[in-house]
């Protein structure tokens, strides 16, 4: 008779593996357990799937975390509500229009849903210095005060003041 072929695998463990070998070098016999008197397991560790993720202490998990589907149709329902009273409000004002003045008014109602830009915008509108009033440019860049100008005292006692001589721009052509 033939001699039936080994498998690969001992117990989840590849019988060409280092570490199969390493045990076998080390007097270790399939089917025996681990340890002094061999009286250890002798499988590997079973490890079990965890299907939730609720944490230590929690006997079951809350449905609500995972089913979702009533949250969000009450969100559906505020957002419609929130656009009926809108409509409502707008029924209720009696409308003016005067030539150019109605078609800006319709204009600005209509608002543009764009996405959240997020923090960049609001960093680089704060580099903008446009935006700032002079009071607040001048606390920001701090403007040298002038000097006074320089006296020139003569030996007669006799204080002339005499002015700063102003800067000139030159021009490299």
């Amino acid at each position: 008779m033939a001699v039936p072929e080994a498998s690969p695998c001992y117990v989840g463990v590849a019988r060409k593996s280092a570490a199969f070998r390493l045990m076998k070098q080390m007097g270790w016999e399939e089917g025996e357990g681990l340890g002094k008197d061999k009286q250890g397991i002798k499988g590997y560790i079973r490890v079990k799937n965890k299907q939730y993720t609720t944490g230590i202490g929690v006997d079951k998990p809350n449905p609500w975390a995972f089913d979702t589907a009533q949250f969000d149709s009450i969100l559906k329902r505020l957002k419609v509500q929130a656009t009926q009273t809108n409509d409502e409000a707008d029924k209720d004002d009696p409308p003016v229009e005067t030539g150019t003045e109605g078609t800006i008014d319709s204009q600005d109602q209509i608002v543009k849903a764009t996405r959240p830009q997020g923090r960049y915008k609001k960093r680089e509108r704060g580099k903008l210095v446009r935006g700032y009033s002079s009071k607040d440019l001048e606390g920001i860049l701090v403007r040298k005060v002038e000097e006074p100008p320089e006296v020139d005292s003569s030996v007669d006692g006799v204080v002339e003041p005499v002015e700063a001589p102003e800067s000139q721009d030159f021009c490299a052509e």
